[in-house]
């Protein structure tokens, strides 16, 4: 039911974040159409008014003030030392309702505003949401249910969870853990958008066919031609690393506060799990974590623990210590977000597939000790495979030790590895041993290729 009276909304924004000041007011139509809002920004200032006494008597008349946040709001003078000062003031008096809209991913938690609750969900920035029209609507919804408590006269409350609350001590430890929470998750969500935009870059190139992945130890190789030659894929996989690992670690010091607070959460571990995959060295503790949040969840109820399993199936995959059980989490992933329609988690997935189908798929350039058996005989070959088709090492037979070098090429349809030696050597990969690949010439050798550091 609307309000006797229309509430007065306010908006305080940087004219830099104009677009999505538009695409709020649509959004926030029905709320006008109920007559429900009566809404104001500085771009409704008539020729000839002053306006900053224009700013400054709507700003106190309004029941609701939403601060759109970003890095141009935040360094604005005048929204700073104007507008956001007194619109706090107002919050505090009772006399108005200071909601922040999150528009852009930038630092304001620590902010005066920064424990107000904030829109859209989870206070994920609006610009990192896959469908911006599904940001915009859960804002005008939170818009709503202010309303309706501004009607009401109610006090404010915390949105609802669907899932059933954990016990915590107090309404003020509660706040404690959400403002905790919300800032992991701005910097989870910086590290995701980090991720994607590599996750993308590489997933493209290897669909084009003008990127390839080995692994050597615990670290990718990128084997580039073509178009995907002029980016230095090993050195922009090290630049996003070291950004990532910086966020995990201000990650890690936040939510050892939250551990103290609320130690089972599901939402702290899985976090705290997130993170803790991020570093090799903890990669077995994140992994334990991890798992338990998959047993603490078990069968999702709605689709906020579906989300949550889904994440952290993800997250299980390029830890879990098994290719087959890796490409399993990420397909099961994959299946949970279509259901709820995040189509750009399915993105990932997608590429995350192609990312360990090619790291654990045979690649010849690197390193290798081929061990060969013909017909009773050993042979142990120490070869290095360039990129640029040219290869050198030693050969041994029980002749003795031969220096050998010439070209090769590898046709992944076939799984077929060729190379002049003494003769022309034809491998074909035949599957996995160990650490290894096993392989036949179809004649009378088999293989055992051993990468090696």
């Amino acid at each position: 039911m609307p309000p006797a009276k229309p509430v007065s909304l306010f908006y305080s924004y940087s004219h830099k974040d104009e677009e999505y000041r538009d695409a709020l007011e649509t959004h926030l139509a029905m709320l006008r159409r109920e007559g429900c809002i009566s809404e104001w920004h500085d771009r409704r200032l008539v020729a000839g008014e002053e306006w900053d006494r224009g700013i400054g008597e709507h700003l106190e008349s309004a029941g609701i003030i939403l601060l759109l946040v970003s890095a141009d709001f935040i360094a604005s003078d005048y929204i700073w030392d104007v507008e956001v000062k007194r619109a706090l003031e107002l919050h505090k008096s009772g006399k108005a309702r200071v909601i922040p809209v999150v528009l852009r991913v930038c630092d304001w938690n620590s902010a005066p505003f920064g424990r107000l609750q904030a829109l859209p969900k989870d206070a994920k920035p609006i610009k990192s949401w896959t469908d911006h029209d599904a940001a915009f609507t859960d804002v005008a919804r939170g818009i709503r249910k202010a309303i309706d408590e501004l009607t009401r006269g109610s006090r404010p409350t915390r949105p609802r969870t669907q899932k059933p609350p954990e016990p915590e001590p107090t309404d003020q430890t509660q706040d404690s853990l959400e403002s905790l929470l919300a800032r992991v998750r701005v910097l989870e969500s910086e590290v995701t958008a980090l991720w994607v935009e590599v996750n993308n870059q590489t997933g493209e190139a290897m669909q084009r066919g003008e990127l390839t992945v080995s692994q050597e130890g615990d670290q990718p190789r990128f084997h580039a031609t073509g178009a995907a030659a002029r980016t230095n894929w090993d050195e922009l996989y090290a630049r996003t690393r070291a950004e990532v690992e910086a966020k995990a670690r201000q990650s890690l010091a936040i939510l050892e506060r939250a551990e103290d607070i609320a130690p089972e959460s599901t939402d702290v571990l899985l976090h705290r799990g997130l993170a803790l995959a991020v570093f090799k060295a903890t990669a077995g503790k994140a992994r334990e974590v991890l798992l338990k949040v998959v047993a603490l969840i078990d069968r999702p109820k709605n689709d906020e623990e579906q989300a949550q399993l889904a994440r952290t199936r993800l997250a299980l995959a390029p830890i879990i210590g098994n290719p087959e059980a890796a490409e399993t989490l990420v397909r099961d992933a994959r299946r949970a977000y279509a259901e709820l329609g995040e189509d750009g988690w399915v993105r990932t997935c997608d590429n995350a597939l192609a990312f360990l189908q090619a790291s654990t798929a045979f690649m010849p350039v690197g390193h290798w000790r081929i061990d060969v058996q013909t017909m009773g005989m050993t042979s142990v070959w120490d070869l290095v495979f360039a990129p640029n088709g040219s290869y050198q090492g030693m050969v041994q037979t029980m002749m003795g030790t031969m220096p050998a070098a010439g070209v090769w090429g590898y046709d992944p349809a076939n799984r077929l590895l060729q190379f002049q030696a003494f003769d022309l050597v034809r491998i074909f990969i035949t599957g996995r041993q160990g650490n290894g690949w096993t392989g036949t010439d179809h004649v009378a050798s088999t293989f055992l290729l051993t990468r090696l550091p």
